[in-house]
């Protein structure tokens, strides 16, 4: 039994395997492997807790470290499917930083990975992980149809111990559109609504200095890793607002 699971294991193309163990039994199990379209994105192909051991938040535990190991494995985004009858596994997903992606069957994307590599949540979360999940929650098993000044969107929301940080997520660009945090507001934005691969189109940085002091900025865009637009160092002075072209 268990020894021909783990010689299969060992045999799998996964990126990632984890394993739950209680008293030298595997209870709990979940796959991860690369996402078949986008090669900053993977996937959980299979998640599942024996049955006896259900409701000890063991599902809970393999989600997150599932996150952090598809962080510190290079990876931006973790998505899978559930399907709208599973309410108690959506609303466990949403908890985690899944979002579903509205007018899908339940395709769910977390995005914690990818902004994680932000200086400032990174500082949030360095002394506790867990903090990584302490954004706001909205646990409604329904579409995450979330909307910023007309754009499709995800938003993650932080407010521990006086740290507000907010971190804007474009749905359709999949990548970090705009972020708050306690120094500055950070946002990309783009002139068409919704830009069409390979065509040119103009994007806009807009960047707001919230400190009392000189603020020293750079920035570089990226489209997929294929095009790199750097743009100059920039100096702001207080509650100054500067936008690139």
């Amino acid at each position: 039994g268990e020894e021909y699971v783990r010689e299969w294991l060992s045999r799998s193309k996964y990126i990632t395997i984890l394993l739950a163990e209680t008293e030298g039994r595997i209870v709990g199990y979940l796959s991860m492997s690369e996402h078949w379209l986008e090669k900053k994105a993977c996937y959980i192909s299979l998640l599942n807790v024996h049955p006896r051991y259900r409701g000890r938040g063991i599902g809970t535990k393999l989600l997150k470290q599932a996150i952090w190991r598809a962080y510190e494995l290079g990876y931006d985004r973790v998505d899978l499917h559930t399907w709208a009858g599973n309410v108690r596994a959506l609303r466990l997903y949403k908890k985690l930083g899944f979002k579903w992606v509205p007018r899908t069957s339940v395709y769910m994307q977390n995005y914690l990975p990818g902004l994680l590599r932000v200086k400032s949540i990174a500082k949030l979360v360095e002394k506790d992980r867990e903090l990584l999940f302490a954004f706001k929650k909205n646990l409604e098993p329904r579409e995450d149809d979330e909307k910023l000044d007309g754009r499709e969107v995800f938003i993650y929301e932080w407010i521990v111990d006086g740290v507000d940080i907010s971190a804007v997520v474009d749905r359709n660009a999949r990548g970090l559109c705009r972020l708050d945090c306690e120094d500055y507001i950070l946002e990309l934005l783009s002139e068409e609504e919704k830009p069409v691969r390979g065509l040119p189109f103009t994007a806009n940085i807009k960047l707001l200095n919230k400190t009392g002091r000189l603020l020293k900025a750079s920035a570089r865009i990226s489209a997929h890793g294929e095009v790199e637009v750097p743009v100059s160092y920039t100096h702001l002075r207080a509650h100054e607002t500067s936008l690139h072209l």
